[in-house]
C-alpha cells in the first residue's frame, strides 16, 4: 500500500503503527482488540499509547464508547 508507506514516513511511525495503519486502511477500522492480536508479546499499555500518538499526528480518530473504541484513518 502505498498510501501506507507514505504517510509511515511522512509522520514517522514506528513500525507496529505502520502495521496498524495498514490493518485499518484495510479493514476500514481497528479496535483495540484487533491491535492486541497483531502483536501479542506487546503490552496493552504500549499498543494505546502507539495508538494515542497516531490520533495526537491527525492520522486516525476513535470514535465509539470507552469499551468498544475504534479507530478510522481522518
Amino acid at each position: 500500500m502505498i498510501r501506507a508507506d507514505v504517510l509511515t514516513r511522512e509522520k514517522q511511525l514506528n513500525e507496529r503503527q505502520a502495521k496498524a495503519l495498514r490493518f485499518i486502511l484495510e479493514h476500514e477500522t481497528m479496535g483495540i482488540n484487533d491491535y492486541v492480536r497483531l502483536y501479542r508479546g506487546v503490552s496493552r499499555k504500549t499498543l494505546q499509547r502507539d495508538l494515542k500518538d497516531m490520533i495526537e499526528k491527525g492520522l486516525v480518530a476513535r470514535e465509539g464508547k470507552t469499551r468498544s473504541f475504534v479507530y478510522r484513518v481522518r
